[in-house]
């Protein structure tokens, strides 16, 4: 029993002396949700799309998260009608597993919109005018130092009113490509900045130093490139905040860890109690 439960805590706490924490790589971007900055779809219309007072007009598409809904076949209840009460005819095109554009199949003029959600929801929606697609993300810059890394991305004024089709994708030390804000998703205050946190193992542990960090954008349904953004972030982490075999925990390992302490205790104790009753008599 003791070398059991000793092997579920080694199992579990995935901490190996002989594994460099950057050869590691950390908890699945699905996982991470919020805690990269980034807000929480809902079913319907995307969060940025939602918080927005107006979206963008022309050709431009709507993002659309259907995968919480809990219906089966979510997209057959989307519906788009104008001001007058006339239904707007419109493609969707798939962005990833449960989430749509739905595209307009003409450009849509300015003025007030209904959108029917794969929930069968009514929303109020805006058009704007069509403007130029913009030309540059903005600024990164980064304004904490620890173990996660927090930035502050200043947008560029011509990619403000996008920011419902905007996806951030984010490289570090010339890595993968990882999805780091997913469509519409981009917390931003009326300026156009947004404070937003790179969790140390996401996408790769990292040890302390300097690393840079490169995010990519695009737009939903738009073949528009922007030049990506990098910068140099240091990370810092307290000796005394790491666990002996590992320099970097992820969200999930630190969670876990105060009950595995625990665990590895009751499995010490039990192997103890144990050799003393196996022991010959004197």
């Amino acid at each position: 029993m003791a070398c059991l439960l000793l092997s579920l805590v080694l199992g579990l706490s995935g901490c190996s002396a002989g594994v460099p924490s950057d050869a590691r790589k950390g908890p699945d971007p699905s996982v991470l949700g919020g805690q990269t900055g980034a807000l929480m779809p809902d079913c319907g219309l995307s969060p940025a799309g939602g918080e927005a007072d107006i979206l963008p007009g022309g050709g431009a598409g709507i993002v659309v998260y259907t995968d919480v809904c809990g219906v089966a076949a979510a997209t057959e209840a989307l519906e788009l009608r104008d001001g007058s009460g006339i239904a707007v005819d419109f493609d969707l095109e798939r962005l990833d597993d449960g989430v749509v554009l739905l595209r307009p199949a003409m450009e849509l003029p300015p003025g007030d919109y209904e959108l029917t959600g794969p929930d069968g929801m009514i929303r109020q929606l805006a058009i704007a005018d069509s403007k130029p697609l913009p030309e540059r993300i903005g600024q990164l810059d980064q304004v904490g130092v620890g173990c996660d890394i927090e930035f502050e991305l200043q947008l560029d004024p011509s990619l403000r009113e996008y920011v419902p089709l905007l996806k951030l994708d984010v490289r570090v030390n010339g890595g993968e490509v990882r999805t780091w804000i997913d469509y519409g998703t981009l917390p931003s205050e009326p300026g156009g900045d947004s404070v937003l946190t790179l969790p140390n193992c996401f996408p790769r542990c990292l040890r302390d130093g300097v690393h840079e960090v490169t995010v990519e954008a695009s737009l939903a349904g738009e073949e528009v490139v922007l030049p990506p953004v990098s910068a140099e972030a240091l990370v810092d982490c307290a000796e005394a905040s790491r666990p002996l075999a590992c320099s970097a925990r992820s969200p999930r390992e630190r969670a876990t860890g105060p009950w595995l302490a625990a665990l590895a205790t009751v499995a010490l104790a039990l192997g103890r109690r144990r050799c003393r009753r196996s022991r010959p008599p004197g």
